[in-house]
């Protein structure tokens, strides 16, 4: 598993700069402001992929990808919403 990991690492990667050099070339939105975020969805990519190899049940790898996005921002709002 952990060479499945290293590819996945060497994919987003290379993705993450191609979708940084887009957003330069597109919307003139520096790399280096847009790294952040970039390196968050990286991570939540990753963990969703991770947790497909490790949940027995299948369910496709964006499931668990978007499921995990959700929560996270759910979570990161958790101070706007007046309950």
């Amino acid at each position: 598993m952990l060479k499945n990991i290293q590819e996945w690492v060497l994919v987003l990667g290379i993705i993450g700069v191609v979708v940084l050099i887009g957003n330069y070339n597109g919307y003139d939105i520096l790399p280096i402001t847009a790294l952040p975020g970039m390196v968050i969805l990286i991570l939540i990519s990753l963990a969703g992929l991770v947790i497909c190899k490790l949940v027995p049940l299948k369910i496709p790898s964006i499931a668990y990808i978007g499921i995990l996005g959700c929560i996270l921002t759910f979570l990161a709002c958790l101070d706007q919403i007046n309950l």
